[in-house]
């Protein structure tokens, strides 16, 4: 099917892909910032909690909230490889806060 896409956000563009090739099912991070997406959920490499990758997609930066269905008990920054790295993330009650760059990606490890 032909959509036009003259005058849409990148994050527009994104998020009605993920709508249409996304089989409806609960998630355990959602986001609803309209130019920030939950990119990636997965096991940590070492079994210890669940990686959460984010990515901003409007060329601005912001202050998120991802929200998670389960009770977390930590959260750390990691790189693409799981190592912790500094940066401000903190647990205010069910969401994970953070700051995301322009057009940046980050992780997380969220532990339960």
């Amino acid at each position: 099917a032909f959509v036009p896409t003259s005058g849409a956000s990148i994050a527009a563009l994104e998020h009605g892909w993920a709508a249409y090739t996304d089989e409806p099912r609960v998630r355990l991070f959602t986001c609803d910032e309209n130019a920030v997406m939950v990119v990636a959920t997965y096991p940590s490499a070492d079994g210890t909690g669940v990686i959460l990758r984010v990515r901003e997609c409007d060329g601005a930066q912001r202050r998120v909230a991802v929200r998670c269905g389960g009770r977390m008990r930590a959260v750390q920054a990691v790189d693409a490889v799981e190592r912790p790295i500094d940066g401000e993330v903190r647990i205010a009650e069910e969401e994970v806060v953070f700051d995301l760059g322009a057009f940046a990606l980050r992780s997380f490890l969220v532990r339960f």
